[in-house]
């Protein structure tokens, strides 16, 4: 069974533009880009994060295989 056929309203019963929305699709799309750079701020602090924890841990390592190796020369005179 079929639908029935739309009713076009005539140009004068049109509803009113509403005056508010221009407004409000603009603060909602300034709302929206500012959760996108606020989301590329954060992954971008992460990353430098990662990096500069993965830094010192390397130096950390690197500490610790040098007092072993200079205990181990102590050790057995080398």
């Amino acid at each position: 069974m079929g639908y029935p056929a739309r009713q076009r309203q005539p140009e004068s019963e049109k509803p009113p533009i509403d005056p508010t929305a221009i407004t409000r699709a603009y603060e909602r799309e300034r709302a929206s880009r500012q959760i996108r750079e606020g989301r590329a701020r954060a992954r971008n602090r992460a990353h430098v994060r990662y990096y500069v924890t993965m830094l010192a841990m390397l130096v950390v390592v690197a500490a610790i295989a040098l007092l072993i190796l200079q205990e181990t020369k102590t050790l057995f005179g080398i």
